[in-house]
């Protein structure tokens, strides 16, 4: 006689569903990251890492800031003028040696301002590159990583449910056969 529940195998199936769609969509986003986005990345960032720029933007301050003192040559001249006054030769020397020192240093501030704030867009611009693209591409996972798991716990779920129900088995075929064993005392 055999009262059932014994302890024959029960087969768990464990579900490989959405590790394998995670590991396809890495793979997706990766050859995505490295076909559409790495090349962008990398012509931005050799434009930030050109200090040629930096050289080229401070130049170009420096030449505007010259052009606006020489925009402004003759005013005074044309002011005393118009009051029937004139410089001196000494005067008109000091002013234009004023003058000259004045441009140079409006000069030097524009390059160095011009520099300083070219250096510090493309840092920023080289940072935030950086920064996007792997958040972008960490963003994709973060949801299939958690379906994952979850899907890892479902299955070792399975797992337990099934080594409990063989420990019932043999439990109850334990049981049968003790109750087997005290009729078959008893006769």
């Amino acid at each position: 006689m055999c009262f059932g529940g014994g302890g024959g195998s029960t087969k768990v199936i464990q579900d490989h569903t959405v590790s394998r769609k995670q590991a396809a969509l890495a793979q997706q986003l990766d050859d995505d990251y490295v076909a559409r986005f790495l090349p962008v990345e990398r012509e931005l960032l050799n434009y930030a890492e050109n200090k040629g720029q930096i050289t080229a933007e401070a130049e170009a301050a420096k030449q505007t800031a010259g052009k606006v003192f020489d925009s402004g040559n003759g005013t005074v001249e044309r002011s005393l003028a118009g009051f029937g006054a004139s410089l001196t030769p000494q005067q008109k020397a000091a002013y234009d040696q004023m003058q000259h020192m004045n441009r140079n240093g409006a000069q030097i501030v524009a390059a160095n301002m011009a520099r300083e704030a070219t250096d510090a867009r493309l840092d920023k611009l080289g940072t935030n590159l950086m920064n996007l693209g792997r958040g972008a591409q960490g963003a994709g996972l973060s949801g299939m990583n958690t379906a994952a798991g979850l899907e890892g716990q479902r299955n070792q779920a399975a797992i337990q449910q099934a080594a409990q129900q063989q420990a019932a088995g043999y439990s109850a075929l334990g049981t049968g056969i003790g109750i087997i064993g005290s009729i078959a005392m008893g006769m």
